[in-house]
């Protein structure tokens, strides 16, 4: 991708303007996930007249990323000016509707879209997350098992009905789709996060450890992972591990009481009464 930037910026620079160099240029960097580049790159392909639906699909999508619902709205809706029906553009418009919180407008976004494919993965995914943000757990689960008909080796459509189950406290059926999601792909990582969270709904403790932990080697930089494990080894009465997790959170978050709360506990239970009262301290200043 930097190779091609290279030539395309170098296209650029000898002739200005040239066809749809700026379209590939912003293909380039949404790949790269340079989204604020995306947008310069959308703009100057519009200023030059090269205007279609692909360069405001684009546009749309850099400013969804950008956190950007209003000019994401207006992009998409340029984009079907274009082809009233494309289901990118419509798909588009429901997710800037729903990071708006528009949550009516998005799911007749996804309805029209479900008019013209209604076996599209996309749209279909699409109507299961509004569903499921909604609380309609069922309607939303099979949304997901129709998406699965079409690509049964995608995890995602197979973890987002184990989190339809899980809502629904119907644990053993939400780790048998966690487990098929990880089993259709070990890099599928918040499975990892996931299943663990599901099996600590049963008290499997160990395992849940050993799949929090998994999670934590390819995402370290999620802390509420460190507290729930300080919270099962403080449980099991194993202070020092459920110690080095608190601190691990603390860092992230130093004015959690709680936490510290905790932390000073387990110094308590380690009869490591400074220690102990270093923390009770800490925590009174935070909140008397």
């Amino acid at each position: 991708i930097n190779k091609a930037l290279e030539y395309f910026h170098k296209v650029i620079d000898e002739v200005g303007d040239f066809e749809y160099t700026q379209h590939l240029i912003s293909r380039c960097y949404r790949q790269m996930k340079q989204f604020d580049k995306v947008v310069i790159h959308c703009e100057k392909a519009i200023e030059n007249l090269h205007e279609d639906s692909e360069i405001y699909i684009l546009l749309g999508e850099a400013y969804l990323n950008l956190g950007d619902p209003q000019n994401a709205t207006k992009s998409f809706e340029k984009a079907l000016t274009f082809d009233s029906t494309d289901g990118s553009s419509l798909l588009g418009l429901a997710g800037a509707a729903s990071l708006g919180g528009e949550f009516e407008k998005a799911s007749e976004a996804v309805d029209r879209a479900l008019e013209k494919s209604p076996n599209s993965p996309q749209a279909l995914a699409a109507k299961g997350e509004l569903l499921y943000h909604s609380k309609n757990y069922n309607s939303a689960a099979e949304r997901y098992k129709m998406q699965l008909k079409s690509n049964s080796n995608d995890p995602q459509p197979l973890n987002n009905l184990a989190n339809c189950f899980l809502k629904q406290q119907n644990y053993a059926s939400a780790e048998e789709f966690y487990r098929r999601a990880l089993k259709v792909s070990s890099g599928f990582v918040l499975g990892y996060r996931n299943l663990a969270v599901c099996l600590v709904k049963q008290d499997k403790y160990d395992e849940a450890i050993e799949y929090f932990e998994k999670y934590l080697e390819c995402s370290p930089g999620e802390p509420n992972i460190f507290a729930t494990l300080g919270d099962i080894y403080y449980n099991r009465k194993n202070y020092w591990k459920a110690i080095s997790y608190y601190e691990q959170y603390i860092k992230y978050f130093p004015g959690q009481h709680e936490a510290i709360l905790r932390l000073a506990d387990c110094y308590f239970n380690l009869d490591k009464l400074n220690s102990a009262k270093l923390g009770y301290n800490a925590v009174l200043q935070i909140d008397p």
